[in-house]
């Protein structure tokens, strides 16, 4: 959608929606340039990406999926990768929320949201209000799904300790100021140990993001299950934003799930992002370079440039029939870094 631009109000632009057939081939070129981003031409990564996909995909890249038969295969793809553990983990995040266990027809999109809960106090507030704002759109057709998690550590620092207090005091006032947007909050508590030893990987956004992507899945497959959603016939939108938007679009989710419903053939939808939108005013020129940067990389997503295919965390969206048939942001054990969550979708 490349007109529902992120981060600015002030001065819009319009552009084409951004999209591809679905699941198409990756050219060599294409292969040679994601490996830049997240080691794409590594033979060990393609292999695995290869096996991560769902039978109907390896056997058509063209194949027009089904939400309830991808949701399904991906349920099993979770077990046979993180084991029965992980799954009951990601169960009880559902179980935990109650407008996850009861998702139904009429929602068109799940709006997802990393929340690092000693970062985002100052921040979250805002970012919630601006989905509260929303117009021209049923605030019953879309969620917004918040993973707000810490390191265990982080409680012996009073400081710290005081943030992720102040981040939980914040998500309830926004909720209390705005009732009619729909919030649902999974909460993690990562081992300070862990991330010493390096089990997280590298970068620890990875857990963070695939926990949250597996949650809203699994949730919508619960749906699909007890006949809330029908499967074979309705698709949903996941939504990938973080925490500190500092502007929207009024019509920001209307204009992505109309993007959504008016194009099936595309898999993923991105719109503008203005990066530093608080400093344009003081250094017009770098708004400038900004906003000609944004433009310059929405064409290249056109399918007639055949570049590489950008999927953001922030103003990114993806079908979620497609994210459960790529097997989400994959199981990547020691390799997951912040590429793989941002980009690895889109690749």
């Amino acid at each position: 959608t490349g007109d529902a631009p992120l981060f600015i109000e002030a001065t819009p632009w319009v552009g084409p929606p951004v999209g591809r057939k679905s699941l198409e081939n990756l050219s060599p070129r294409i292969r040679r340039e994601s490996g830049g981003y997240s080691g794409a031409s590594d033979n060990r990564f393609e292999s695995q990406w290869r096996r991560e996909r769902s039978p109907r995909i390896r056997q058509d890249p063209g194949a027009r999926l089904r939400l309830g038969e991808e949701l399904g295969w991906h349920r099993e793809f979770m077990r046979r990768s993180g084991g029965d553990s992980y799954v009951s983990e990601i169960d009880g995040f559902v179980n935990s929320a109650e407008g996850l266990r009861s998702l139904d027809s009429r929602t068109k999109a799940i709006v997802t949201i990393p929340v690092g809960a000693t970062q985002e106090a100052d921040n979250i507030y805002r970012t919630l209000s601006l989905y509260g704002q929303q117009q021209g759109v049923d605030m019953n057709s879309f969620r917004v799904l918040l993973h707000v998690n810490w390191i265990d550590s982080a409680q012996n620092n009073p400081e710290k300790a005081a943030a992720i207090a102040k981040t939980h005091s914040e998500i309830a006032r926004a909720k209390a100021d705005f009732p009619d947007l729909r919030v649902d909050t999974i909460q993690s508590v990562w081992s300070q140990d862990k991330l010493d030893r390096k089990e997280y990987g590298d970068r620890l956004i990875g857990h963070v993001s695939q926990k949250m992507y597996d949650t809203a899945m699994m949730a919508t497959d619960r749906a699909v299950r007890d006949g809330r959603i029908d499967g074979s016939t309705s698709d949903m939108l996941i939504i990938k934003n973080d925490a500190d938007a500092m502007g929207m679009d009024k019509r920001y989710i209307a204009k992505m799930i109309r993007s959504f419903e008016d194009h099936p053939e595309s898999d993923t939808f991105t719109g503008a992002i203005y990066w530093g939108a608080e400093r344009h005013k003081d250094l017009p020129g770098l708004g400038f370079v900004i906003k000609f940067n944004e433009i310059s990389r929405i064409v290249s997503q056109l399918k007639s440039v055949n570049s590489y295919q950008n999927s953001f965390g922030v103003n990114t969206a993806v079908r979620m029939s497609t994210l459960a048939a790529v097997g989400g942001i994959g199981h990547y054990g020691d390799q997951r870094e912040s590429a793989p969550d941002d980009l690895a979708i889109g690749e």
